[in-house]
């Protein structure tokens, strides 16, 4: 049997919690959540697995996967606070990690100190759609394009940023240029999001992050020599066009990218392999760590600079 701790019960803590609940297997369940309007009105049905608590405490056990599902402003104190008065074996990270380049690093260490499997949850790596385009795509990518409006470019860059790593096998990642629009809304109070763009490379391919002030159609656009490859997640679609015959195949996709089912995924595998596919946290940090480069060049000059806060 084996037990599990989630820190933060907000929306993506509680789908986190509603995965690990269904599992059988999990003999307890602690909950840190300082905010207790978070735990009170859930409904937990009496499960006598699950212990909540108020403040990050030091437990008896050593636990099998902690989950950091609190927003990135508090990550860093929590995840600090958590592993000086307790063991465990994996943690999950949610994204976006820290805002403070000093914070991934020093983390680390205490990772690697601690002998400690630790992961970003950037979850398309574990899609069946995305593993099966890895195979027919992969390493032939000359470019990777994502398109759209409103689609949460200071939030969500770092999954398609992930995604790109993983199909194309690649290791390093530099930042080529980037270019500000104006400031949006933001669903999460004292966090921010723009539109703007940013380019970036990986050995001779190219990732371009483009978030569009007026209205245009989500998209990923992979290119080849061979294929260009639209995708619409918001439609479950790929649509595969071959350059030498000009025939389009249409490919429905089967996964989606809900927190409650991948979890679930997530959770089977390191009981059963010791280890899940998602990207390593020594890895991800590369990732964030360039996408904050980009992000401090472009908000330069703005009222967002050195002033932002990623969630």
């Amino acid at each position: 049997m084996y037990s599990v701790a989630i820190i933060g019960f907000g929306n993506i803590g509680k789908r986190h919690f509603e995965s690990v609940s269904k599992n059988k297997k999990i003999s307890k369940i602690y909950i840190f959540e300082t905010n207790f309007r978070s735990v009170k009105n859930y409904k937990f049905n009496d499960d006598k697995r699950i212990y909540l608590k108020k403040e990050i405490s030091k437990l008896n056990e050593n636990i099998f996967l902690t989950i950091i599902a609190t927003d990135s402003l508090k990550r860093y104190d929590v995840t600090l606070s958590f592993l000086r008065k307790n063991n465990t074996k994996n943690i999950i990270f949610e994204k976006f990690l820290f805002n403070y380049n000093y914070q991934f690093n020093y983390i680390l260490k205490k990772l690697q100190k601690n002998k400690i499997k630790a992961y970003v949850n950037c979850n398309r790596r574990i899609s069946r759609d995305y593993l099966w385009l890895k195979k027919v795509v992969g390493k032939d990518i000359i470019s990777f394009q994502v398109f759209g409006h409103k689609w949460g470019f200071m939030s969500n860059s770092i999954h398609f940023i992930d995604l790109f790593m993983f199909l194309t096998g690649e290791k390093k990642l530099t930042y080529l240029g980037s270019q500000f629009d104006k400031k949006t809304f933001s669903k999460r109070r004292l966090f921010n999001e723009i539109h703007g763009s940013i380019y970036l490379r990986s050995g001779s391919k190219i990732l371009s992050l483009v978030d569009n002030s007026v209205y245009m159609q989500n998209k990923i656009s992979i290119t080849t020599n061979k294929k260009i490859i639209e995708i619409y997640e918001n439609k479950k679609l790929m649509i595969i066009k071959h350059l030498r015959n000009n025939i389009y195949t249409k490919v429905k996709m089967v996964d989606n990218f809900l927190v409650s089912d991948t979890t679930t995924k997530i959770l089977n595998s390191i009981i059963k392999y010791n280890s899940t596919n998602l990207v390593k946290y020594k890895n991800s940090i590369i990732h964030h760590k360039v996408f904050l480069k980009g992000l401090n060049k472009m908000l330069k000059g703005t009222s967002l600079n050195n002033n932002f806060k990623i969630t």
